[in-house]
């Protein structure tokens, strides 16, 4: 994978040849690696002034996607899938970081029409408040507070899971690669479980809180349904 061609150090023997391409090449590959994006793009523009190779272009990419600069690293994942075989894995992670790059670009919002003015009317009679304090159902109580933490819990998996799929893209070695891809995988079916029975608890908790609303027996039985409720 050509992310651990970069991150690794140093380019293969031979991979540039002229040797000034060599240099500039490996000294970007450090400054990436100690966190210095300027550096390295400094160091890559000055290998490509002298030697285009597509491991550089990656290079490049990969530097102005971290420095914020989407538009110039499509340009050059572009120039990259340009001069690659097809079908090969670094073509699919440079899609990936394409599509993400894509993603983050600003889009220009449609014209909306003006929202029309809403048509005021007289409150209905309201009957005579209730004196007694209301009675609350403590089941459609505790539906809704535990479809919020199972919720909560599902998103948490999903954010982690978003973390993971990071760090495997940002990886150097290709085992840490693999291990962060799987363990995204495993967190984000575990959120999809944990948000769909979530979600699953606050619907049977809404449900319940508005067919027994506070104030109303328990045991009143709602109309046209006859005993049939829930």
């Amino acid at each position: 994978m050509l992310a651990a061609w970069l991150l690794a150090g140093p380019a293969e023997p031979g991979e540039f040849e002229d040797l000034r391409a060599q240099a500039h090449f490996d000294r970007g590959a450090k400054l990436w690696k100690a966190g210095d994006y300027e550096g390295a793009d400094a160091e890559m523009a000055a290998a490509a002034a002298i030697e285009t190779r597509p491991v550089l272009r990656y290079a490049q990419g990969q530097i102005a996607r971290e420095l914020g600069d989407c538009e110039r690293a499509l340009e050059y994942y572009q120039e990259f899938l340009e001069t690659t075989e097809p079908n090969t894995r670094a073509r699919e992670e440079v899609l990936m970081n394409m599509a993400r790059c894509q993603a983050t670009m600003p889009v220009a919002p449609e014209p909306t029409a003006p929202t029309p003015k809403p048509i005021t009317e007289p409150p209905p009679d309201q009957p005579p408040p209730d004196q007694r304090s209301p009675r609350v159902d403590r089941a459609a109580v505790g539906l809704l507070a535990a479809g919020s933490v199972v919720t909560a819990a599902g998103i948490g998996l999903g954010i982690a899971a978003g973390l993971d799929f990071r760090s495997a893209d940002e990886a150097a070695l290709l085992d840490d690669f693999d291990r962060h891809r799987r363990q995204s995988r495993i967190e984000l079916g575990m959120g999809i479980a944990a948000g769909s029975v979530g979600v699953a608890l606050l619907v049977a908790g809404i449900v319940r809180w508005v067919r027994h609303p506070p104030g109303r027996p328990l045991d009143a039985r709602a109309r046209p349904l006859g005993p049939l409720r829930f």
